[in-house]
């Protein structure tokens, strides 16, 4: 699991391997804004996903709370 950026992560938690959180946006609009994720608790997080950060066009956040990806 790779962990980058303004990520913030609560408790009770399960990571699976090959995944990723946090990273810069895929959306070629994201030009380096200051963006971030928040991963709430009792998620599942399994192999090779990815979560990055949110957009200043989506309001800048990305945010999951309680869910299996």
């Amino acid at each position: 699991m790779v962990l980058d950026g303004r990520t913030r992560i609560g408790s009770r938690n399960t990571f699976y391997p090959f995944g990723s959180i946090g990273m810069a946006p895929q959306d070629l609009k994201y030009k380096g804004e200051a963006t971030q994720t928040e991963i709430g608790d009792g998620n599942t997080i399994r192999e090779c996903v990815t979560i990055s950060r949110g957009t200043a066009g989506g309001g800048g956040v990305t945010r999951s709370a309680r869910t299996t990806c």
